[in-house]
């Protein structure tokens, strides 16, 4: 049995009204802002892929030693988002262990390389924040925290500030660590 093949008009033609069906003003315009996005997506994976070459080179150098409590408090959490994950997609956490052929202790004991990686990164990033200066103003919180609060209305805000204030750290500190790396 052979399929029909598929019929041109069944696809809506690109054209201007197509492009305007998405609230652009013609095809140019939305041709234009895919390429725009495309480009920035590219250019965040470059610059995600330097950040990540300079991270790995700091956390090589940095030869401290953390405390297995900490290690364990970044394992849960890697399990505890990794459970979330898969409930998300509808599996029950035991049965992908059971998919896996693991426990839960040997996905901790895989884990733990990402999760020293990991700490010693919180702990760098910490470090450099205080030795120098790189804490964002509370106006850049605040600005930042009106953003979340207004397509999140049910967001807890002390949580929200709490996720803000780390993730405008981490970006101050990976800017300082980029420009003292170029």
């Amino acid at each position: 049995h052979n399929h029909a093949p598929i019929d041109e008009k069944d696809y809506p033609e690109v054209n201007d009204a197509f492009a305007g069906s998405f609230g652009f003003e013609d095809l140019e315009k939305m041709r234009e802002k895919v390429r725009e996005n495309l480009k920035k997506e590219k250019e965040q994976k470059h610059s995600e892929k330097k950040r990540l070459a300079i991270v790995e080179k700091v956390i090589e150098e940095t030869t401290i030693d953390i405390p297995q409590s900490i290690i364990d408090t970044e394992l849960d959490q890697m399990v505890a988002r990794m459970r979330h994950d898969i409930q998300m997609m509808g599996m029950q956490f035991d049965d992908y262990l059971v998919h896996l052929k693991k426990t839960e202790a040997e996905l901790r004991t895989d884990y733990t390389p990402d999760a020293i990686k990991r700490a010693k990164l919180n702990f760098i990033v910490e470090k450099l924040a205080l030795s120098e200066n790189l804490k964002p103003s509370d106006e850049e919180i605040k600005k930042e925290i009106q953003k979340i609060m207004e397509t999140y209305p049910d967001a807890d805000r002390t949580s929200a500030t709490m996720y803000i204030t780390t993730t405008l750290t981490n970006q101050k500190v990976f800017d300082f660590l980029e420009k003292s790396a170029a």
